[in-house]
């Protein structure tokens, strides 16, 4: 129901015919579904238009996490935990996949596979790019997926059976979460689906939106393993999958460089340095993460 003077937050979707994800259709879905699941950590969704690709919400009356504590790490664990004890009793049929889903490790290696060969293969490439990706980038890659085929937890190549899947929001983290009176309140579920719960785990402590501290990841990991107990390989799941996840994160980050990356805003503006800038810093990113993924490969999580 809508009251007089209520003020609410519009949303404007990328054009269906460029991207074909129908990220308005799922988010909409995802948090009316939510809502009407008791989950009121999520904006309220009011009213859509597919032709004009435009969503009206609740307006949220908060403001960003700048310093994590524990308690939003306690109140993010309850969230996954409401996602999990809804997942139990929705068909898996209701809900696609969600957005770069990944159900087993060779869905893992082909993500990698496919996000470097789309910036590998762009012309005229920075040679410092290019250098990263052909040298320690690619070495990387070949030891940490030798090592997680022998150390997953059964078939490398089997789906994960359903039962163990959660809806997920699958880009989730305190970047997309605002801190109200209420509570933490959280959005942006485009890419909402069914998904490995171990990917949601591993997203959240490599996502480089957040800075956590070592006994804050402790935290999450001790939080997400009671909530999956009842999947006997989660954690040696998770052991086998998070450099593979990282070096997905490594890609990630320099989606800057590829052709789909909207660099016309800067050039409109007549600030071109910025992208510029913006490469370095990414390229600067994704080196320190795939320095983390070593790491982790010598020492362990």
């Amino acid at each position: 129901q809508v009251v007089s003077g209520q003020e609410f937050a519009a949303k404007f979707y990328p054009d269906s015919t460029f991207d074909n994800r129908h990220r308005l259709e799922k988010e909409a879905k995802a948090c009316r579904f939510m809502y009407s699941n008791g989950i009121n950590s999520v904006p309220k969704h009011f009213w859509s238009d597919l032709n004009l690709n435009f969503s009206l919400f609740e307006w949220i009356d908060g403001k960003e996490i700048v310093n994590v504590n524990d308690t939003n790490i306690r109140r993010a664990a309850e969230f996954v935990e409401s996602l999990f004890e809804i997942s139990k009793y929705t068909d898996n049929k209701d809900f696609p996949l969600a957005t770069a889903a990944c159900l087993n490790g060779e869905m893992i290696e082909k993500q990698i596979i496919r996000r470097y060969s789309k910036i590998i293969e762009i012309k005229d490439l920075a040679s410092e790019v290019m250098d990263f990706l052909k040298d320690d980038f690619s070495i990387t890659f070949e030891k940490v997926l030798s090592k997680s085929k022998k150390t997953w937890p059964g078939n490398f190549c089997k789906e994960l059976h359903y039962k163990y899947q959660i809806l997920s929001p699958s880009d989730f983290g305190f970047h997309n979460t605002f801190l109200t009176k209420d509570g933490l309140k959280f959005f942006d579920f485009e890419y909402f689906g069914w998904d490995d719960p171990v990917k949601l785990t591993c997203d959240f402590l490599l996502h480089p939106g957040m800075h956590l501290s070592k006994k804050q990841k402790n935290l999450w990991l001790q939080s997400m393993q009671k909530i999956f107990s009842n999947d006997k390989i989660f954690f040696p799941r998770l052991i086998s999958s998070y450099g593979l996840y990282g070096l997905c994160w490594c890609l990630i980050m320099l989606n800057i460089f590829t052709d789909s990356y909207d660099n016309e805003n800067y050039k409109v503006l007549g600030e071109s340095f910025k992208i510029e800038r913006k490469k370095k810093s990414q390229l600067e990113k994704a080196m320190d993460m795939l320095m983390h993924v070593n790491e982790t490969y010598e020492k362990g999580l």
